[in-house]
C-alpha cells in the first residue's frame, strides 16, 4: 500500500514541479503543430505566453516525464544492468568517461572555431617567407 501511495505521491507532485515547467518551455514547441507554435508566439507578454504554452504542452510531456521520473526511481533501486552508454543515451549522465564518440554539452560549448583558411592558430606570418627555425643550442 505505501509503494502504491509514494508512486501516486510521485505522479502528482512531477506534475505541477517546476522541472517539469521548464521542460515544457525548453521542448514543448517542437511537440505543437506549427499553427498553434505561431499563436503562442504572437502574445505579446512573454509571461502570458510561457503559461500558454504550458498549458497547451503539459498534457504531452507530462506521461514521458512521469515515465522518465519512474525509470531513474527503478534504477536506483538494485542492482541493474543498465551499461554507461546506455544511461548516457537515457539522458541520465552527461558524459561518459573514456568514450570519444559520444558528444557532451562540454564539447559543444568548448569547441574552438576553425580558423580563417590560410592562416594557422598561433602562429604569425613571419617576414622571409619560407625559413627554418634555428637549431637548438645554435
Amino acid at each position: 500500500m505505501a509503494d502504491d501511495f509514494f508512486l501516486l505521491n510521485e505522479y502528482v507532485t512531477t506534475y505541477s514541479s517546476d522541472r517539469l515547467q521548464r521542460w515544457c518551455t525548453s521542448f514543448g514547441k517542437w511537440t505543437l503543430p506549427t499553427k498553434e507554435a505561431e499563436e503562442i508566439d504572437a502574445i505579446a507578454d512573454e509571461k502570458e505566453r510561457s503559461e500558454k504554452l504550458v498549458a497547451k504542452v503539459r498534457p504531452i510531456l507530462q506521461p514521458i516525464w512521469s515515465f522518465f521520473v519512474a525509470l531513474c526511481h527503478a534504477l536506483q533501486e538494485g542492482e541493474n544492468e543498465l551499461t554507461a552508454v546506455d544511461a548516457y543515451w537515457l539522458g541520465l549522465v552527461d558524459e561518459v568517461i573514456g568514450e570519444t564518440d559520444l558528444w557532451t554539452m562540454r564539447d559543444l560549448f568548448e569547441v574552438q572555431p576553425d580558423p580563417p583558411s590560410g592562416t594557422e592558430p598561433n602562429q604569425e606570418a613571419k617576414p622571409g617567407g619560407d625559413e627554418q627555425p634555428a637549431a637548438a643550442g645554435a
